[in-house]
């Protein structure tokens, strides 16, 4: 069995998401700008994104081979293979679109 952990990886977010539940948003109907944190001092922005260490990786795995060798004359190999893996890295895909 083998695992694999990481940590502190590098990763953004945006910091100007806007918040459903205020008085500015329920106001314009949803309209996801009046929400924004940055609405009152700076309008024109939409989404405001940090890097930061923030996101982390786990991936699990286990190989088994079972091998019987000259069993009334058959030779017979077995073989399974499990793997898992979970991450918090999927908004990194922005920043490949340019």
């Amino acid at each position: 069995m083998w695992a694999n952990h990481g940590s502190s990886l590098v990763g953004i977010r945006d910091i100007n998401q806007v918040d459903p539940n205020s008085p500015a948003e329920i106001a314009c109907g949803h309209c996801e700008q009046a929400g924004r944190l940055s609405t009152v001092s700076f309008p024109y922005l939409a989404q405001v994104f940090q890097d930061g260490n923030i996101y982390a990786q786990t991936t699990t795995g286990c190989r088994t081979t079972l091998t019987s060798r000259n069993y009334h004359g058959l030779t017979m190999v077995a073989g399974y293979t499990y793997s898992h893996a979970l991450d918090h890295v999927g908004a990194n895909w922005i920043l490949a679109r340019g």
